[in-house]
């Protein structure tokens, strides 16, 4: 059975179900640098405590992005008795059926859900969670930071002492490869922030066709952007140095 046939639309209950799971927040599994704590510095740490702690957030880890359309795609065939491995078909398929689009709709519902209980505007509900998540990514650029000027220090003197020939390729290499680990945490919780902006952004213009714009709204979705722009930053600024530590 392809993929595609998987992937067809599943029943209303079955969605509604699937976004309560995925909203619902469930806790995540913590991002991991590969690093053990023993020889981090105490800016790697604080940079994968706010890695972990983004991930556990609404739209953190599996809920954002893919996570909603797996949900819904592998529960509609376990229901109609697929084995395992087929139903992990299902999931793959949904990431790409559903995606991001399907995660702002079921977020846009949930929260005007939630304005309507509350009653207050949908708007206001979403910029109270914009404004959680730039507080938590803040945390991660802070931290981020840090690391990447510890980083450029640790490889120019990798560069240094690979010149003078007091450690070899081999174990500069080793000593680059937890830098790069390091790197590689900044790229998939960007990544992660990435899928959360673009639900949120959604939702957003979801909210404001059906209420009016909300300034606040705007603002929090505006430094949320230049957060992110700043942690790409980071993230190139961590592949020159390794580049020219190799060099």
């Amino acid at each position: 059975m392809s993929l595609q046939r998987h992937a067809s639309r599943p029943p209303a209950w079955l969605v509604l179900l699937a976004l309560c799971v995925a909203l619902s927040g469930c806790p995540t599994m913590p991002l991991s640098s590969g690093g053990s704590s023993s020889d981090s510095s105490s800016a790697e740490t604080q940079m994968r405590e706010n890695a972990s702690r983004f991930s556990a957030t609404v739209l953190g880890g599996a809920a954002a992005g893919c996570g909603i359309g797996a949900i819904v795609s592998a529960l509609s065939c376990k229901l109609a008795g697929n084995d395992a491995a087929k139903t992990r078909q299902c999931a793959l398929a949904g990431c790409v059926v559903l995606g991001a689009a399907g995660a702002a709709d079921g977020y846009y519902v949930a929260k005007k859900q939630q304005a309507s209980r509350d009653k207050v505007r949908e708007t206001n509900v979403i910029a109270a969670d914009v404004r959680t998540d730039n507080q938590r990514i803040q945390a991660f650029l802070d931290s981020s930071s840090m690391v990447v000027a510890e980083s450029r220090t640790k490889l120019a003197q990798i560069k240094a002492d690979t010149t003078t020939k007091r450690i070899g390729a081999d174990q500069a290499n080793e000593q680059r490869r937890k830098i790069e680990q390091d790197r590689d945490l900044m790229q998939s919780t960007l990544d992660e922030m990435k899928k959360s902006r673009d639900v949120y952004a959604g939702a957003a213009r979801q909210a404001s066709a059906a209420s009016g714009s909300n300034r606040d709204l705007d603002g929090e979705i505006s430094q949320m952007n230049q957060k992110i722009a700043a942690l790409e930053r980071n993230v190139r600024a961590m592949n020159t140095a390794l580049s020219v530590s190799r060099s």
